[in-house]
């Protein structure tokens, strides 16, 4: 419980996020992909997103990746809390990564990155970045704990790293 909150709080150094377009389409092939990859799991039943209709489009795709056929294990939807899953593309919230096979989004920032080969479970994204108008690179480094936790460290953050935790959409 420390360890989490002091995750969080080192977490919300980051920023805030206000994500006004979501969008509000579902499709069948979304559903079942959800269904099939992304369904609530017996290790953090309380890592549960809103609808997917209510998420963006990166935050969909994110969620139902099929991480067995493209072998990109840090492909999801994260955030420092189970809790912090609920308010991601809702609220401001600034605890969470929507990591796509090309992008990277947090809080005010959108990376894209070619996905690095698959050398060990240390991930390291060599990303370009857009916030507030400005661009930048720089390195986002992900470490695959297991299956439903990751430690990222971004560097623009002077190489602080938190856990994260996988979000699921909620079960049909």
């Amino acid at each position: 419980m420390v360890k989490r909150s002091l995750l969080a709080i080192a977490a919300g150094v980051m920023g805030g996020l206000v994500l006004s377009a979501c969008t509000e389409t579902t499709t069948e092939t979304l559903q079942s992909a959800a269904r099939e990859s992304t369904s609530v799991t017996a290790e953090n039943p309380d890592a549960v997103l809103p609808p997917a209709n209510k998420l963006a489009k990166d935050t969909q795709e994110a969620a139902t990746h099929d991480r067995s056929r493209s072998k990109l294990a840090y492909v999801g939807v994260w955030a420092a809390s189970a809790d912090g899953c609920k308010l991601i593309d809702q609220t401001v919230y600034n605890s969470f990564a929507v990591i796509t096979p090309t992008s990277v989004r947090q809080f005010e920032e959108s990376c894209t990155y070619t996905p690095p080969p698959l050398t060990s479970n240390v991930h390291q994204l060599d990303v370009t970045c857009t916030a507030e108008g400005e661009t930048a690179s720089r390195v986002i480094v992900i470490e695959i704990i297991n299956g439903q936790t990751i430690r990222f460290q971004n560097s623009a953050l002077s190489g602080k790293s938190w856990e994260m935790y996988r979000c699921h959409l909620p079960s049909n």
